[in-house]
């Protein structure tokens, strides 16, 4: 090529510049979770995970619309345990309560129980992640409060020479005997309400809500009253059976309520004659739902 050659551009060949992408520079820690447990009470469910790692930002969603977030870096509103309690270092609880599920069907709105997946997302300061999934089945559990039972003699079983009647009572839940009383009201001055309590009566009982779309727990409580005579012995029946009818007992508000009433000790011999018992017992219902003091606080450790 002399000095008066002319360079042209197609002379040249395009030089392409080749830009090897390297791996960045490999993680020395991720989002460890040790340990991730799901527990379960009635309609109450615990979440609780340990970790080795710094955390960023923690995420529970219990699958029912409701979620728990948590920013490790603003710690203000993670809590210890009270004395006695305190969590190991990296452990994390979180507590959430879930509304009763009722059956699917047009005859039973019986409660019926239901099953959720809790998915853990944890995020590590560098960017690591974890998600773990668990799946849980929220069963709802009842307390029934039965309080005292209070009788009352309307009228006399024996016969005007006597002092005083001689009954014998007796009391069963679910056919299992629990108490016996003897109960020897006047003849001769009777009572216009049931006044008088039977100590130890009292019981409390928990109902767990059945598989079946169809069936009802319940709890049968009996007494027995007899009357002993010389030629003749009045017995009295009364029973409760409480099954959990779940139209107003939805949503764990103290249902009060009271069964009161007369019925009459009689015999098998026809015009013997019979006597009348009054009788008075309150009880409540409640949906167990077992949370800490605060149930929007998250328990962590420092």
């Amino acid at each position: 090529m002399n000095g008066n050659s002319k360079i042209n551009d197609e002379d040249f060949e395009p030089i392409q510049i080749q830009r090897v992408i390297k791996p960045k520079k490999k993680r020395t820690k991720f989002a460890n979770i040790e340990d991730f447990t799901v527990t379960t009470d009635s309609v109450v469910a615990k979440a609780t995970f340990v970790t080795d790692t710094p955390l960023l930002i923690v995420k529970v969603d219990w699958d029912d619309g409701n979620r728990d977030k948590i920013d490790h870096r603003a710690d203000s509103h993670l809590h210890q345990p009270s004395e006695g309690d305190q969590l190991p270092p990296g452990t994390y609880e979180f507590y959430h309560r879930y509304d009763v599920s009722h059956w699917q069907d047009e005859i039973s709105n019986n409660v019926a129980p239901k099953e959720y997946i809790i998915t853990l997302t944890v995020k590590d300061n560098e960017g690591g992640l974890a998600i773990i999934p668990k799946n849980i089945r929220i069963v709802p559990r009842y307390r029934i409060q039965f309080y005292p039972l209070f009788i009352g003699l309307k009228n006399g079983c024996d016969t005007k020479g006597d002092d005083r009647n001689d009954f014998t009572i007796t009391q069963t839940i679910n056919g299992e005997l629990k108490n016996e009383w003897d109960w020897n009201p006047s003849n001769g001055f009777f009572v216009t309400y049931p006044n008088q309590p039977l100590e130890g009566s009292q019981f409390t009982h928990e109902l767990e809500v059945s598989d079946y779309a169809y069936s009802q727990p319940h709890v049968s409580v009996r007494f027995i009253f007899e009357e002993h005579d010389t030629l003749f012995n009045e017995i009295f029946r009364l029973s409760f059976t409480h099954l959990l009818y779940t139209k107003d007992e939805l949503d764990g508000e103290v249902i009060s309520a009271r069964k009161e009433g007369t019925g009459s000790a009689s015999n098998s011999v026809p015009l013997a004659g019979s006597c009348d018992i009054m009788y008075q017992v309150d009880y409540n219902v409640k949906l167990i739902a077992s949370l800490p003091n605060n149930p929007n606080v998250i328990f962590a450790s420092k």
